[in-house]
């Protein structure tokens, strides 16, 4: 299984948190998160109906985000030297990222037709036009 995001993500985007063999958390801390956050999405996600791991190249540009967001709040609370409240902001942007996935499962699911729930159809000939006072 394949992480969402990697280590190499994480020393990016938290460039004030030294992150190597030897630090508090370790790059194999590190690693674990990313796999650790990865399983949480993929459970979530196949909660949903949605097929993982996700492998379309799109889905993915979305997800990469919300991982690396789990991951930040995961390696901030680890590091002592870390921002609690900074932890809690991106753990706020990951849950809500996986909330708005589980709520609308056609945000990464690859067979959704855009705009319309899965396995619906509508023809402009099903759409009944009358101008009344009271329907109008």
């Amino acid at each position: 299984m394949a992480d969402y995001c990697l280590v190499a993500d994480i020393i990016r985007e938290l460039p004030s948190i030294t992150i190597g063999a030897d630090t508090k958390p370790s790059t194999t801390e590190v690693d674990q998160f990313c796999s650790d956050i990865t399983a949480d999405m993929d459970a979530r996600m196949r909660a949903v109906g949605i097929l993982t791991p996700v492998t379309d190249a799109e889905a993915l540009k979305v997800l990469e985000p919300i991982a690396i967001n789990g991951v930040k709040a995961k390696v901030i609370r680890a590091n002592v030297e870390g921002k609690q409240d900074t932890a809690v902001i991106y753990e706020t942007l990951y849950q809500d990222a996986m909330k708005r996935i589980e709520q609308r499962p056609s945000i990464i699911r690859e067979t959704d037709t855009p705009g319309q729930p899965e396995g619906s159809s509508r023809e402009d000939e099903d759409i009944q036009f009358t101008r009344t006072g009271v329907e109008w």
